[in-house]
């Protein structure tokens, strides 16, 4: 059985196809909310149409790859894997904000009193008497208003799955292999929440792809600021957000007396031929964002179906800074040598 796969450094869409053929129908690496996995072609229809039809399936499809992350937990235990699908129908609308931030560096110079002031005053011939009228009628400059490009926004969307459980099939087939709320549930809480080790008291940090390399004095110091993990989501051909978090998740149970029988197996719970009844409709709303600001050349990437590598990844360079520290010493150890 296959545990871990690779994502493709820069590939679009496309060569991700061989990532999910690899993974769907390993129960303990993919999840699904729903029936949206099922009857994907895998061979041929009557020795005419061929199984590569199948790519066009993420098209339809919700899909959060997960890479890289080994705190995954399926029935309270680990996977055993780093590389994880969760899949879903997409939600019936999908919106997003594209933003900057613009600020008025001058806002602070337009102060009320003054503004007030200088009014009362204009308004009683001062401005006449001295030769400003019409010039210096409030306090309030024009420049205080002018803004200049204060940063760019992270892009954040909320998710509005509907779903529908299955029943757990035992025999092996494709058909709701991979369906059940509760599983799926329980990987997307991985993502979002953190682990407690025991040891010290100290939580362990949901999955980030923040990856920070400092270096200093020519050499590279890679500093990971929380658990690495990398969440990239497809959202049919609307949107691939690469490198994100997610925030949030929100459950809603509609008709929780509308219920499903479910089966386990001995390999997943210890116990053999276990059954419970569980909700069969929900609603979840995964709220993601990306890791840092929007650029156009990101955003440009995301329409296009293209994997964002770089986000969340910098480097710092501290070389330049230590050596002028080092040249501003000299200069003033030197100075003081010649006054001597």
């Amino acid at each position: 059985m296959v545990q871990s796969i690779s994502f493709p450094k820069e590939a679009d869409v496309s060569g991700l196809e061989s990532l999910y053929s690899g993974i769907h129908k390993i129960t303990n690496m993919h999840k699904s909310l729903d029936f949206s996995n099922v009857g994907i072609p895998e061979g041929t229809y009557g020795g005419a149409i061929t199984g590569s039809e199948k790519h066009l399936r993420q098209y339809h499809q919700t899909r959060i790859f997960v890479n890289g992350f080994g705190g995954m937990l399926t029935h309270g235990a680990g996977t055993g894997a780093t590389t994880h699908l969760i899949s879903a129908n997409l939600p019936q609308n999908i919106t997003y904000t594209l933003s900057s931030k613009w600020d008025a560096p001058l806002a602070g110079f337009g102060n009320a009193k003054m503004n007030a002031l200088m009014q009362v005053l204009s308004g009683s011939g001062v401005g006449k008497a001295l030769g400003a009228q019409g010039k210096l009628d409030s306090g309030i400059h024009r420049a205080t208003t002018m803004k200049i490009w204060g940063g760019t926004e992270p892009l954040s969307l909320s998710l509005r799955i509907p779903v529908i459980d299955d029943h757990y099939n035992t025999n092996g087939s494709e058909g709701g292999i991979s369906t059940n709320l509760s599983e799926a549930l329980e990987f997307l809480s991985c993502l979002c929440l953190p682990s407690y080790s025991g040891d010290l008291g100290f939580y362990v940090p949901p999955p980030s792809p923040l990856n920070f390399t400092l270096k200093a004095f020519g050499k590279k110091l890679t500093l990971n600021m929380s658990r690495y993990g990398r969440i990239m989501v497809q959202l049919g051909g609307v949107l691939l957000i690469d490198n994100c978090i997610i925030n949030k998740i929100s459950v809603t149970y509609p008709k929780t007396e509308t219920l499903i029988k479910h089966k386990y197996m001995s390999n997943l719970t210890g116990a053999s031929n276990q059954t419970y009844l569980a909700p069969l409709l929900a609603e979840v709303t995964i709220d993601i964002t990306t890791i840092e600001g929007m650029t156009a050349g990101t955003y440009s990437k995301m329409l296009w179906l293209k994997q964002q590598p770089n986000m969340g990844s910098t480097m710092l360079d501290a070389d330049p800074l230590i050596n002028g520290v080092k040249n501003i010493g000299n200069s003033v150890v030197n100075t003081v040598k010649n006054a001597f």
